[in-house]
């Protein structure tokens, strides 16, 4: 799969609160990309990736392996793995340096799928059949009174709230 990369700060902020997957080497966050925003000049529902990697987790050099290794394991997935037109942001942990490569790409292809099935959960219209209606505990469940919105019963034992006492 060729890489196409995302450079700049708004695009890797645009992903946040996107579908996400985490594992032990690493956090991925993807998102659709709009209409509003330029794809890549090879394609424009071609992949795109940002890699993020915290100082926290070492020197420059370790830094830049991870890198290298997370982009090679992107490398070597099939181009159907990650979604077109889709935005995708990793979040580097420390057990990526060490981790074994075929397991790292086991990982790589889980979160891939994991954010593929949530795409096409959400993308789904969330219609109401006649088999889920209010009789089959389908449906909008009515709201259920709490402490603070039920009226006071005088002849309870409890005392009432303190948002309805009088004085």
């Amino acid at each position: 799969m060729q890489i196409a990369t995302l450079k700049r700060s708004a695009e890797f902020q645009r992903i946040r609160g996107g579908l996400r997957w985490s594992g032990p080497g690493f956090l991925i966050e993807g998102k659709a990309r709009t209409a509003g925003v330029a794809g890549t000049p090879g394609g424009a529902e071609m992949p795109r990736f940002g890699f993020t990697i915290t100082k926290k987790i070492g020197g420059a050099v370790e830094r830049n392996r991870i890198r290298r290794r997370l982009k090679a394991v992107l490398r070597s997935m099939p181009v159907d793995a990650a979604l077109s037109g889709f935005d995708y942001v990793i979040v580097a942990r420390g057990p990526a340096l060490d981790r074994e490569f075929a397991v790292l790409t086991d990982d790589f292809r889980n979160a891939l799928k994991h954010i593929r099935r949530a795409s096409e959960r959400a993308s789904k219209p969330a219609a109401l059949d006649a088999s889920q209606g209010p009789a089959s505990g389908g449906g909008v469940p009515s709201p259920k009174p709490s402490r603070h919105n039920a009226p006071h019963d005088p002849n309870s034992k409890t005392s009432p709230s303190p948002t309805t006492r009088t004085r």
